[in-house]
């Protein structure tokens, strides 16, 4: 027999041993006549996922698909963020027209693959929920909807990640041109109109008007469709709260941290190491280094990395190093590629020296040098050198600060002139020079794009320059201090500067006062996370990073197979979209958990950590999980209701395996199919009734054993069903054949 024959028998062998058991438990029938069609899910995808890892526990992220769809099938690319090991891969699938199932794989080189399965989905509103598992290492949830259809316009990403009224906002995608009269951009379906002050095919420039809406998507509707952006835009950022600290260890006592960055969703950081070579990410939820990665691995001598600088797209991290720049992966940390340019650090941890504009199209980098360069680099057309600006003897380019509306730099000019350099994207030409205080280091521009903010070194002093008229101030930040690196909060309050002594500098940007906060030793760089909640220090002396904000996470789970929505009584949490937040701790905080009425889901009550419930108190971090169900379906996390309700458990091993032969045999032929969807219908009642009452729990296991077996033993399992065909037919033959001698003696 053929390979493929074979393989084809065998499941078809399986399938009918597996339903023959299961219909042994099920006690129900029905039809399948009216079934409705298969899900159209063509289009751009956004979603979260979570599960549990075998060796990590607990893990959460989110995911994008590009998902074309030909009759019953589904493929297209997909990435993840968060707790992954490979962030890029492929999913492939059926949506069946018969039992509405749709299910597939997610391949992703070189690791295990995935399989996935819609449990619910809302045809109306294009979002669905349902399960993954990568066989025998994790399993766990999903849930997206659809952003963008194929034929109109398409958010990639929004940066900020959130800002407050009258702060500069920037979109980037495809098909964004907008009719100024007949289409619209809103926060959220019907909240607050945004009017673009720029706008072409690919970007959208904006300030946020005076009130604006709860965090939402960002939503475009043109003649040629509607495009949702792939993350809530939150509208609460705020500045860290000056409290108790929490000190991050590096594994290395040599690296000389400096220069810090977040991740756009603010679950991870950043660290430029000087004295390792290497680029360190911080995992904010357990507080502890996760992973380092060396820029040019091998026998080399390290080569100092003094700045680092997040894509605003979300997927890079740029590191400046001694005459390069590092590219890696933002999930992964993975070396991606080494760009050969000027790129020097100098003595000072400069952790400015590195900026990205907001539309992630242009990378600067400053060669810290007398006479050094500032070289500019197109992103978008493989990191070719767009233009180059060389200084006069005498003078050292050091930190950068980009615009927030997408159109300048900022580039501060140290030595024999003392410059801020303000250099035009459209024009490429250095438009304005500002004259600076002593030795201007490092430069950051407010989130409305009023007021840029220098820090002056070996000067004790921070000048601020209003960019509209041209007027500005200092503030003395005591004596003996030396900065050497500053961040605005991203609610444009405060201006945090690291410096040389043991204690952090906060300016308060309208009063101009200064508060003294002690972090233990001088400090090199200073980073700010997107939501403003907490502060990350580099104590480079100490080996550690210092964390200011007094913050602990909430991360909401969704289990069940249904779609829902949890939110918190106080901006964070919007779980479809953002499910992980920070609350200051011993905050008492409101859980509302909705179920979506359009995939008939229902809420079924509260699990996870202990105190989860309607409300909580963030006292520790904290995991949550709510369980949404569809309609009818018993609680419990898991599509194999009746095993479940007979084990106890959707991770028993015996339910682990009845999923995966339900995935790779029962979905890959027609009567496996048909069974599936006629099982999804029909067993949550009984698995109700089984849950409850053990003897039935005892029986429905010994059923179930035997199925497992034949899973496990197919073949020794097909011949014990065909014994007793056989012995019935050998007695029946001997019968007759006694009966015939008998005839014959007569």
């Amino acid at each position: 027999m053929h390979a493929t024959a074979k393989k084809r028998f065998h499941g078809l062998l399986l399938t009918s041993i597996y339903i023959l058991g299961v219909f042994g438990i099920l006690a129900s029938g029905g039809s399948d006549d009216d079934l409705p069609p298969a899900p159209k899910i063509a289009g751009v995808w956004s979603g979260t996922w979570e599960g549990i890892e075998s060796t990590l526990g607990p893990v959460s992220g989110t995911w994008e698909a590009v998902i074309s769809q030909q009759e019953g099938n589904v493929s297209g690319p997909i990435n993840f963020g968060g707790d992954i090991d490979c962030a890029e891969g492929r999913m492939t699938g059926t949506a069946d027209a018969e039992t509405e199932i749709v299910s597939g794989d997610v391949t992703r080189d070189p690791c295990p693959a995935n399989n996935w399965l819609f449990t619910a989905f809302n045809q109306d509103e294009f979002i669905a929920s349902g399960t993954w598992e990568k066989q025998g290492l994790s399993n766990g949830s999903f849930e997206g909807r659809r952003i963008a259809k194929f034929t109109g316009p398409r958010i990639k990403h929004v940066f900020p990640a959130g800002a407050r009224p009258g702060d500069y906002v920037t979109i980037v995608g495809e098909g964004l041109m907008m009719d100024p009269i007949n289409d619209s951009l809103t926060l959220g379906h019907d909240g607050t109109m945004l009017i673009p002050e720029t706008v072409s095919d690919t970007v959208i420039t904006l300030r946020l008007p005076g009130i604006l809406s709860e965090p939402d998507h960002l939503v475009l509707k043109t003649s040629a469709g509607e495009a949702l952006s792939p993350r809530f835009f939150n509208t609460d950022v705020t500045t860290p709260v000056i409290g108790s600290q929490q000190s991050i260890d590096q594994a290395n006592v040599n690296l000389q941290s400096a220069g810090i960055a977040f991740s756009m969703n603010g679950r991870r950081a950043f660290v430029a190491n000087r004295g390792g070579g290497s680029v360190s990410m911080i995992n904010v939820e357990s507080v502890q280094e996760q992973v380092s990665t060396v820029l040019l691995p091998g026998p080399t001598i390290p080569v100092p990395v003094h700045a680092v600088a997040v894509d605003p797209g979300g997927r890079q991290i740029y590191a400046a190093a001694s005459g390069m720049i590092g590219v890696l992966h933002a999930h992964t940390l993975a070396l991606k590629r080494t760009l050969m340019v000027p790129a020097n650090g100098a003595t000072t941890a400069n952790p400015q020296g590195i900026a990205v504009s907001p539309d992630g199209r242009w990378l600067l980098v400053s060669e810290a040098v007398d006479a050094g360069r500032v070289t500019i680099l197109d992103i978008a057309n493989n990191f070719t050198v767009a233009d180059t600006l060389v200084m006069a003897a005498g003078n050292t380019p050091r930190g950068i600060a980009t615009s927030p509306d997408n159109t300048r730099a900022y580039i501060a000019v140290s030595g024999t002139d003392n410059e801020i350099w303000e250099y035009r994207f459209a024009s490429a030409a250095v438009e304005r020079k500002i004259v600076a205080g002593v030795s201007p280091l490092s430069v950051a521009v407010t989130p409305n794009g009023k007021w840029l903010w220098v820090i002056n070194e070996p000067a004790t002093t921070v000048n601020y320059y209003d960019l509209d008229t041209g007027g500005g101030g200092v503030v003395d930040l005591g004596a003996g201090v030396a900065a050497t690196g500053l961040a605005i909060t991203p609610d444009g309050f405060n201006v945090f500067v690291a410096n040389g002594t043991s204690s952090l500098r906060v300016i308060d940007i309208l009063s101009k006062g200064v508060t003294a906060i002690n972090v233990g030793a001088a400090s090199a760089g200073v980073g700010i996370s997107p939501d403003g909640k907490r502060a990350y220090v580099s104590l480079p002396s100490l080996h550690k990073i210092v964390e200011i904000g007094n913050q602990r996470v909430l991360r909401i789970s969704k289990q069940g197979g249904g779609i829902g929505m949890v939110t918190t009584s106080q901006s964070g949490i919007q779980c479809g979209n953002t499910c992980t937040s920070s609350f200051e701790a011993g905050q008492r905080v409101e859980l509302r958990a909705v179920a979506d009425p359009g995939s008939e889901s229902q809420f079924d009550g509260w699990s996870g950590d202990p105190g989860c419930g309607s409300e909580v108190t963030i006292t520790r971090n904290l995991f949550c999980v709510a369980i949404f169900v569809a309609a009818g379906v018993a609680s419990g996390g898991d599509d194999c209701f009746i095993a479940t309700a007979a084990y106890g458990s959707w991770l028993d091993p015996h339910v682990v395996t009845l999923r995966q032969f339900r995935d790779e045999h029962l979905l890959t032929n027609t009567i496996g199919k048909w069974f599936v969807a006629f099982y999804y219908r029909h067993s949550p009642p009984l698995a109700d009734f089984i849950r409850e009452r053990e003897s039935l729990r005892a029986l429905v296991r010994t059923v179930l054993a035997a199925v497992i077996f034949a899973i496990e033993y197919p073949l020794a399992a097909g011949f014990m069903l065909l014994l007793p065909p056989l012995v019935v037919t050998r007695q029946r033959r001997r019968r007759v054949k006694l009966a015939q001698d008998r005839l014959a003696l007569r």
